[in-house]
């Protein structure tokens, strides 16, 4: 299960460098948040994805606690939490205009929140 959490950790970790680089002003608002937004975001969802960084790094987090990666740990109920959040978030993904977020970062999110809910279960 270490190489199944770490694909998902991976994701996350993508995802979450993305956010960084859009709340800090890049202009790639069309790939996130719907895709309504071309060019730089407005700063509430600059705020957005900057709350968006620490979320995903800790969703990493207890994916990669839960399958053992930092030894032993119990983070079944949190991980069962993260891997229904990142169900939720493959519907945001796929009903976006974006087409990148829907094509490239819907079909990740299926890949992560699988590999979330495999960890969660299986640990």
């Amino acid at each position: 299960m270490i190489g199944v959490a770490w694909v998902g950790a991976a994701i996350l970790i993508g995802v979450a460098v993305l956010q960084t680089v859009l709340a800090l002003g890049a202009p790639y608002g069309g790939v996130a948040w719907g895709g309504r937004r071309k060019g730089k975001l407005p700063w509430y969802l600059r705020v957005a994805s900057a709350i968006a960084v620490p979320l995903l790094l800790g969703f990493a987090y207890v994916i990669l606690a839960r399958a053992g990666v930092f030894g032993e740990s119990e983070q079944r109920v949190p991980a069962f939490v993260v891997a229904a959040v990142l169900t939720l978030n493959v519907v945001g993904n796929f009903a976006s205009q974006s087409f990148i977020e829907r094509w490239v970062l819907g079909p990740l999110a299926v890949v992560a929140a699988v590999a979330a809910w495999l960890v969660a279960i299986w640990g």
